[in-house]
């Protein structure tokens, strides 16, 4: 008991962060209390679905490093950081699996009680305010402005966790020269997501150069701690080698880095997110610290005081993370150059750097106000009044802000241009409040603000009213719906309906689909290529045709109606959705006289030319599979079956002569136009992303090739309204179902691997009479495949645009094995060695009084690198960016 009444706070803060999670939950019908989940937005589309993935893999069904539910089986080690190192992910050895999506109730609340002890803790090292406003100021920051934005991107909550141990670790290396914490806790940041670390070593850069300039006198201090901060911080980078190496090399060759487009003249020059709200909302939790800045430098000015180094130094502080809220030049710089609806993704460093202004400021003032009250007891009740009447007006205003936020929480922009109310409110308050309020006064208001605008924006933004589904409303189907083999490499697609990208690792199948850093930029085009539908980095299995489809193991599809086509048979009807079985399938590994070619994307007519030309290449032959048309081609002067509308001032009517049985796919790539299609008088309906019953082509996302319809031999009618007069644009794919047919026969018959296995890392299969052609393996090709042919090492090779895998075989039988090994992490694991032995080495010279960092040559020169690199860094983010604002204010004037 002692030791609880000792730390009692650590034990507090937690306990009030649960206490306001629950009630809210309660409130709200979140589960344990109701059947709504807090996953909303990219929540249950990403992060959800990957941590079953972290499931799989601590329950021993799943490798480590390889996914074979995503992205035709792809290279898992871009997220194996994030989903699979972090200690807390052992929170999933102690759910099923099925209760993931519910579970996060409690994983997030779990999340946020560490942040709350984590600022405890720093408080308490720091400042000798107390446990109550200790508890205050911890509340503030674990309830911030970025944790109610960003806690859909669940795992960001641990970088809000980690920083205040990383400030007292980085405060301890500069003032103390103790270098031990920092290099772990940096070291750890970086092994669990190296680019949110990326950004708190921004920071870093900025923060120790204004602590040497203001916080130090001497150049020996200053330069002892310009040699710890680089030797330290390079130890710790290259300490995390093992698995950083590996996830950059994967990371760059991602479809998000087609995302990273702008030059840095770009970005300069960039106006679209000044003064973003969501940006300015970042700032809710640092409204008492930023006045308890304001009113020391006022203090300051009226007894006509110099600014002392710690003022100075932290309105510096204040500067640089405050401008990227006006300038987003700096703010997309402080990012990399690339960010998704979250702009201010070091949020939390903000709250922190202005809490722990206000912890200062605080223990500075202990017991009295620092403006005197004056000796009227009217006026001091009246000073103290109206701190009261402004914190009350604030709360209120705020929790009305949060009533309306409750909807549809960040998606809701509008509901945000309250905050420039709430902020000056706030700010109006806390100044008042510790300009004339005593100590106790000061805390029970703040204590009380704590508890109460945390309760609010807990209820606001956690668990919008809008999403209040069990699960996520395009999640229609379970692994128990399909009767597929359970062997990885069997694929599943939507028909009809955008389901989102990652719902496979939900249902435990594998598709084509991915949205994560999983799949390649090779990949992705090639898909792209072949007409499938995608979008952003995501890649999804609408689109495409039959004959890719087979060719890429696709054995099942389901649609949320029913749907008649020659293509597919109905297997089953579920509650949930329509199953059936392809009709035209091809063996997992077809024997083929060559490697797959390289296609790509000239025009429109491309999708349908490369279709052509894989089926060539698998077939050996000069006859394509498609022939190739523009709607024009079809156009008659027959009455249109559609009614000229305002949306579709163009009609059309169409009749195509089929030669023999055929499939009629289309494809647009123009987001301009619309079309709605009626084949034979019957309405096409397309993939959407919330209607089973859509008839407009393209979706709000790429719909890629579309299916229009099968018929036999002879006349259909085609009816088309559109946005648009030129219909060259639309292209038409006509596909032969015989020569399908006939493809898919022939490989049935033989000519194809046998016994196929996928478990683990390891894909194995047997081939009779390969007679020295190539296999080709629908998994997605990495370096990191090892292949042996009968015990003996065999090449693997790219095929389709480095998307695929092929190898070359002999004559005889082949008996074939393929480990996926994660070869730049085996190679980086020497430098995490050497890593670790430089920081040991350097630990016992410390000890026996041999620190480097004591070395003048070494001192001097850090310090110069040190001045170089942080001025470069201060001009290039700030002083660069604000002249470019400048300058496209003129050019925005000017035209």
């Amino acid at each position: 008991m002692s030791f609880i009444k000792r730390n009692k706070e650590y034990f507090i803060a937690p306990l009030i962060t649960m206490l306001i999670v629950l009630i809210v939950y309660a409130v709200k019908g979140v589960y344990p209390f109701g059947d709504r989940s807090i996953a909303y937005y990219d929540m249950p589309i990403q992060y959800v679905p990957l941590y079953h993935h972290t499931f799989d893999v601590l329950h021993g069904k799943a490798p480590a490093f390889l996914d074979w539910y995503n992205g035709a089986g792809a290279d898992f080690t871009a997220n194996s950081t994030t989903y699979l190192l972090h200690p807390m992910n052992l929170f999933f050895l102690f759910v099923k699996r099925g209760d993931i999506l519910y579970s996060m109730s409690f994983f997030l609340m779990i999340k946020l009680m560490l942040a709350s002890v984590s600022m405890t803790f720093y408080l308490r090292k720091s400042y000798s305010n107390g446990f109550i406003l200790n508890t205050a100021l911890s509340l503030m920051y674990t309830f911030c402005g970025f944790m109610l934005q960003n806690y859909v991107n669940i795992f960001f909550i641990d970088f809000l966790i980690l920083f205040p141990l990383f400030m007292l670790a980085l405060v301890h290396l500069l003032k103390n020269a103790k270098p031990f914490w920092y290099t772990v806790v940096t070291a750890y940041m970086y092994t669990i997501n190296g680019y949110l670390c990326d950004m708190v070593l921004i920071f870093t850069v900025f923060y120790a150069a204004g602590y040497l300039f203001f916080m130090q006198s001497d150049n020996k201090s200053r330069g002892r701690s310009a040699a710890n901060l680089g030797l330290y911080t390079f130890t710790a980078i290259i300490i995390t080698a093992v698995v950083n190496v590996a996830t950059t090399i994967r990371t760059l060759n991602s479809p998000r880095m087609n995302e990273v487009k702008l030059s840095y003249f770009d970005m300069i020059l960039t106006r679209e997110g000044d003064f973003d709200v969501q940006k300015q909302f970042m700032m809710f939790g640092s409204e008492f610290g930023i006045a308890a800045l304001a009113l020391t430098i006022f203090m300051l000015q009226r007894k006509k005081q110099k600014l002392d180094s710690d003022t100075k130094f932290r309105t510096y502080l204040a500067a640089i993370l405050l401008i990227p809220i006006v300038s987003e030049g700096s703010n997309l710089l402080w990012h990399m150059g690339s960010y998704v609806h979250f702009p201010y993704r070091f949020g939390y460093i903000l709250t922190f750097v202005f809490i722990d202004t206000l912890a200062h400021f605080l223990s500075k003032h202990n017991e009295e106000a620092p403006i005197k009250q004056a000796k009227s007891p009217g006026a001091a009740k009246v000073s103290k009044a109206l701190a009261l009447v402004l914190t009350a007006a604030e709360i209120g205003l705020f929790a009305m802000m949060c009533k309306k936020l409750s909807y549809q929480s960040i998606p809701d922009t509008d509901s945000y241009m309250f905050y420039g109310f709430v902020l000056i409110l706030s700010l109006l308050s806390a100044f008042t409040v510790l300009s004339f309020c005593g100590k106790k006064m000061r805390t029970a208001v703040i204590l009380s603000l704590a508890v109460l605008q945390s309760g609010a924006a807990t209820y606001g933004f956690i668990a919008p009213n809008k999403f209040t589904a069990s699960r996520n409303n395009s999640l229609i189907v379970e692994k128990s719906d399909f009767d597929v083999p359970d062997d990885n490499i069997s694929r599943i697609k939507s028909i009809n309906y955008l389901t989102f990208p990652n719902y496979q690792q939900y249902i435990g199948l594998p598709t084509l689909n991915d949205w994560t850093l999983n799949i390649s930029k090779d990949f992705w085009k090639t898909n792209a290529y072949l007409g499938y539908t995608h979008y952003y980095t995501n890649t999804y299995d609408n689109g495409g045709t039959a004959f890719s489809d087979a060719l890429m193991n696709v054995k099942q599809a389901f649609s949320t109606r029913k749907y008649d086509d020659s293509l597919y048979s109905l297997a089953r009807k579920t509650d949930k959705a329509y199953i059936y079985d392809c009709n035209y399938t091809l063996p997992f590994g077809i024997l083929v006289p060559e490697i797959l070619p390289d296609i790509s994307y000239d025009d429109k007519r491309s999708v349908f030319d490369n279709q052509n030309a894989v089926y060539k290449s698998v077939t050996g032959s000069d006859e394509d599979l498609f022939s190739v048309h523009t709607l024009s081609d079809f156009l008659t002067d027959e009455e249109s079956e559609f009614e000229i509308t305002m949306k579709t001032p163009n009609v059309y009517a169409a009749s195509i002569e089929l030669t023999e049985p055929s499939v009629i796919y289309a494809f647009s790539d123009n987001d301009e136009s619309s079309y709605q299609f009626k084949l034979n008088g019957e309405d096409v309906i397309f993939p959407y992303l919330t209607l089973d019953d859509n008839t407009v082509y393209p979706g709000p996302k790429d719909c890629g090739i579309v299916l229009l319809g099968s018929a036999d031999k002879g006349k259909i009618r085609l009816s088309l309204a559109s946005n648009i007069k030129d219909t060259s644009e639309l292209v038409i794919g006509i596909m032969s179902i015989p020569k399908l047919e006939k493809l898919c026969s022939y490989y049935s018959e033989g000519a194809h691997a046998y016994d196929v296995s996928a478990k683990g890392s390891t894909l194995t299969m047997k081939v009779d009479d390969p007679q020295g052609r190539y296999i080709f393996i629908p998994v997605e090709y990495s370096k990191n495949w090892s292949v042996k042919v009968n015990g003996k090492k065999a090449e693997v090779k790219p095929s389709l645009n480095n998307a695929f895998m092929a190898i070359k075989l002999g004559d005889e039988d082949a008996d074939i094995e393929m480990k996926f090994i994660p070869y730049d992490n085996i190679r980086s694991l020497f430098i995490t060695v050497a890593g670790i032995a430089v920081f040991v080495l350097l630990m016992v010279l410390r000890k026996k009084k041999h620190d480097p960092a004591e070395t003048k040559g070494l001192q001097m020169t850090a310090l110069v690198c040190f001045a170089i690199v942080s001025t470069a860094a201060l001009i290039a983010v700030y002083a660069i960016p604000s002249i470019g604002y400048f300058i496209s204010l003129f050019r925005d004037i000017t035209g």
